[in-house]
């Protein structure tokens, strides 16, 4: 009799929201170690990219349908809690569009908070 085991696979999504579309990318997921190592080591190697975004999202499920199925990791405190060397680098958007979009965020937030008197 032939034994099929599944394999299990930790799914990351590196630029959009999990419930939005489908992941980025899948690293292999290690019964018995926890899965910020297994990132951790991802990224060490290289796995994920060079350039990451601030914040990522992992899973177990290629589809989670609800929040809870997947989770939020901040970037930079996982790779300072791995020792991993970074650079910190700002992405300056000067498209017409981005510009756009900015001013009419700070102008909404400014209408939202009335000044101290």
């Amino acid at each position: 009799m032939e034994c099929i085991v599944a394999e299990r696979r930790l799914y990351i999504w590196l630029e959009r929201d999990p419930l939005a579309g489908p992941p980025d990318t899948a690293i292999e997921d290690v019964p018995g170690r926890a899965d910020l190592d297994l990132l951790a080591e991802a990224v060490r190697q290289g796995k994920l990219g060079r350039y990451l975004p601030t914040k990522l999202a992992l899973s177990r499920h290629r589809v989670p349908l609800l929040p809870s199925g997947y989770r939020r990791v901040n970037v930079a405190n996982l790779l300072r809690q791995y020792r991993i060397p970074y650079r910190t680098r700002l992405e300056v958007l000067t498209d017409a569009l981005s510009l756009q979009d900015c001013s009419s965020r700070i102008a909404r937030s400014s209408r939202e908070h009335k000044p101290c008197t």
